[in-house]
Parts: C-alpha cells; sequence; structure tokens
C-alpha cells in the first residue's frame, strides 16, 4: 500500500502536465499564423477538428435515430403489404427513407436496427418484417 501511495501524483506533477497539454494545444496556433476567421477556418487543425467531430456526429446520429410511421389508411394493397401512409417522425431522414403510400422503409446504414409494430385489424393479420428481402419476422394471427 505505502509503495502505492508513493506513486501517487502529487497537486505540482498534475499542474505541471497540466500546463504542459496547455502549452502543447496552443503551439500550433501560435506557429500557424492565423491572422482572421477566414484563415482559421481554413487551417488544417480545425478541418482536423471538423473532419473528427463529423465522425462522432454520425456514430451518435445513428445510435440515436427514430423513426415512426403510420398505416392509418387501414386498407392493404393488391399485393398484400401495408402501405405506410404517414411519418410521424423520422431522426435520420439519411438512412430511414420512407416514400408515402408504399410498403417499405429503407435503412440505409447497416446494422442492428429495433423494430415494434402494433396491429389492430377485424381480422387476423399475416405480418412479415423483410430485410434485404427476405422475411426476418413472420407473425401469423
Amino acid at each position: 500500500l505505502c509503495i502505492l501511495l508513493d506513486g501517487k501524483a502529487s497537486i505540482e506533477d498534475v499542474n505541471k502536465a497540466l500546463t504542459e497539454m496547455s502549452t502543447q494545444f496552443q503551439l500550433p496556433l501560435k506557429s500557424s499564423k492565423l491572422i482572421g476567421v477566414d484563415d482559421l477556418h481554413n487551417s488544417e487543425i480545425v478541418k482536423k477538428i471538423r473532419k473528427d467531430l463529423d465522425a462522432v456526429c454520425e456514430a451518435i446520429n445513428v445510435e440515436l435515430s427514430l423513426g415512426r410511421w403510420i398505416w392509418k389508411s387501414g386498407r392493404v394493397r393488391q399485393d398484400r403489404t401495408i402501405p405506410w401512409n404517414i411519418e410521424c417522425i423520422n431522426t435520420a431522414t439519411d438512412n430511414l427513407q420512407w416514400t408515402k403510400d408504399t410498403p417499405e422503409i429503407v435503412a440505409i446504414s447497416p446494422g442492428l436496427y429495433e423494430v415494434s409494430m402494433g396491429f389492430f385489424s377485424d381480422k387476423d393479420p399475416n405480418i412479415q418484417v423483410l430485410v434485404n428481402g427476405e422475411p426476418a419476422f413472420i407473425f401469423h394471427g
């Protein structure tokens, strides 16, 4: 236990490390001789930060994407598919693509998706969810 305590960083060590880190972050900005806002937007550091931030935002958007569609008409199409009539919410329109009155909602990005649904009908429905054209979920009413 004494050996562990001896190896623990002191306040001075932490302050020194923070000062060094602060200096390292400021050096690229000082050495790039930024003159104005336009120069700042074009600097390589800012471009890299933007690229990294875009990647983080994309990952977060995929994790938080949500879509909800309603079959309001109550009618099935001739091929016995359900046309999704209304889009209630879609937080990722570039990923979850929908066209009014079609039976498909297309997820562009590969990944794990949670699908939940509820159908209320006076007849026992047969429900099938297709992934890449193959049945992934089948419910016989």
